[in-house]
């Protein structure tokens, strides 16, 4: 499906990179986290009698639980769609207090990359309860095209940046095509580029950097394609090719000095090699629970700060 890369990248900006997704949820739900505060992913997979329900992301953060959804396009079936995600979600963290069973809907949004003029700025359905009482479950849709730029850093949206070329497909060819058009549009990006070095957010995280510029070049590779002399141009900008997560070559390097020690027989450096590669990661802005999946540690191994 053409829209796996969106998907994949949203995905992966969520698991990996949850410091850039505070921000997101700061102006969203109008709250004001700190960029450290610890981001927790949910499993997102809930079962019914006849199908497995997926959904995009699903963050726990100092006890609220936060739901969304990336879409490509505006989709006509989406307010049930999340309407079931939310229900199966609550039902997931029902607890029982003094007897009665309470469930909490999370706090959710749908991003939508593409939309058009018909577009709400709310999704809604009218629940009628058994008593014939009526509430609506409504919940903000998110225009990513509505962001220009200067917004973006002003607000440190910059886990949006990956798609922010989106708003530029339908005119690709004029751009490929039109001197003056071509140069304005590798100016933006030549700009976006520049204020991306000076980000606070990103500041002493090499790895985040690189992460986030890789995964722009996957988007706009993709939006580009058909145009090979305007992608060779944006890569350029953007620093030339990248061909895998700078996080994923964290991961080559401690299977590789992990396999090394098994040949050699030490079982302590092994240790050594876990313990040195959970630090590294969690010193690049991973999460606990990603530096674990990456390095292997068993958690009761983590370092004691000293």
């Amino acid at each position: 499906m053409d829209n796996t890369i969106f998907d994949d990248v949203f995905k992966t900006i969520i698991e990996r990179m949850p410091k850039l997704v505070i921000p997101l949820v700061n102006e969203i739900f109008k709250k004001s986290y700190l960029y450290d505060e610890k981001v927790t992913n949910i499993s997102t997979e809930h079962h019914t009698e006849d199908k497995k329900i997926i959904s995009d992301s699903v963050l726990e953060i100092k006890k609220c639980f936060y739901h969304i959804e990336c879409q490509s396009s505006p989709d006509s079936t989406m307010s049930i769609r999340m309407i079931e995600y939310d229900f199966g979600i609550a039902l997931d963290y029902a607890v029982n207090v003094d007897g009665e069973y309470e469930m909490k809907f999370p706090k959710s949004a749908v991003i939508y990359l593409r939309h058009n003029k018909r577009t709400p700025d709310n999704l809604s359905v009218k629940v009628i309860f058994p008593d014939d009482s009526i509430h609506y479950y409504q919940i903000p849709i998110v225009k990513l095209q509505e962001y220009n730029s200067d917004e973006i850093f002003e607000k440190d949206l910059l886990m949006t940046l990956p798609f922010f070329i989106i708003k530029y497909e339908k005119d690709v060819k004029k751009i490929a095509t039109n001197s003056e058009k071509k140069k304005a549009f590798l100016d933006e990006y030549n700009s976006i580029m520049e204020r991306l070095k000076k980000a606070d957010i990103l500041a002493g995280s090499d790895t985040l950097y690189k992460d986030l510029i890789s995964l722009m070049k996957r988007v706009a590779d993709y939006v580009l394609k058909g145009y090979k002399n305007l992608q060779d141009e944006v890569d350029n900008v953007m620093g030339g090719k990248v061909l895998e997560l700078p996080s994923d070559k964290l991961r080559e390097q401690f299977a590789e000095g992990k396999k090394e020690g098994k040949e050699e027989g030490k079982v302590e450096g092994i240790l050594e090699t876990e313990i040195e590669t959970f630090k590294r990661c969690i010193k690049e802005g991973m999460t606990k629970e990603m530096a674990l999946k990456i390095s292997g540690l068993p958690e009761d191994k983590i370092p004691t700060e000293e």
